[in-house]
């Protein structure tokens, strides 16, 4: 049994409330990306911005006032980070996919600081926020184990995104040890939406779109 297992079986029952925060796209680059959301959903992802500290950039697109949908690579004028890249950017190679999801939290540092890796203070233009990042940039079980963020005491960023009408209706986490997952989760993310099964590793997310129902995967 993983070493992570236990530790999170001692934290579980101080953990705090967690929320579905977005989804993460992981591209080879943005123009990958965005095209691979634009056939799946078709829609064009709206503007995002530049993270200094990662050397990366993305697109974003409101799922709602407090969810949303990422699309992130590696930034090619940024200079190289003085870490490994979130996201397990430095070592993906293939075509776009799901590779993380995401859960707020108004209080990280309460039990998931050892759990996820080290709270990175992260920025991008005026924006600060916190988010759990391993030291070796890579995610945890793949991305199948959420990573966790916690955004400033004010409006959700979400809310000031670009829209275009989409809504996410499902979102399945396949995984062999989901129910580590699980056990992490319980009684802390309270969703209907979200599904966690034993299985090999994938993620499907339903989105409701203006021309109906899409897949991201």
């Amino acid at each position: 049994m993983p070493a992570l297992f236990y530790l999170i079986k001692g934290l579980m029952t101080n953990s705090p409330n967690l929320v579905f925060d977005h989804i993460a796209i992981v591209a080879r680059n943005l123009d990958e990306g965005v095209d691979y959301v634009r056939q799946q959903l078709g829609i064009e992802m709206p503007q995002g911005g530049a993270h200094p500290i990662m050397g990366t950039h993305n697109r974003l697109l409101s799922l709602g006032e407090t969810e949303f949908l990422e699309v992130i690579a590696i930034d090619p004028d940024a200079t190289s980070p003085k870490r490994p890249r979130w996201f397990g950017l430095d070592r993906f190679d293939g075509t776009p996919r799901i590779g993380a999801w995401l859960l707020g939290t108004s209080n990280i540092s309460g039990s998931f600081d050892k759990a996820h890796g080290q709270i990175i203070d992260m920025t991008r233009g005026d924006l600060k926020w916190q988010i759990t990042v391993r030291d070796d940039g890579l995610l945890s079980y793949g991305g199948a184990f959420p990573q966790i963020i916690e955004w400033p005491q004010i409006a959700h960023p979400a809310g000031n995104m670009g829209k275009r009408g989409c809504r996410l209706k499902s979102f399945e986490i396949s995984h062999p040890d989901a129910l580590l997952i699980q056990e992490y989760l319980a009684g802390s993310l309270q969703d209907d939406r979200i599904s966690i099964s034993e299985g090999s590793h994938a993620f499907k997310a339903v989105v409701e779109t203006s021309d109906g129902l899409r897949t991201l995967t």
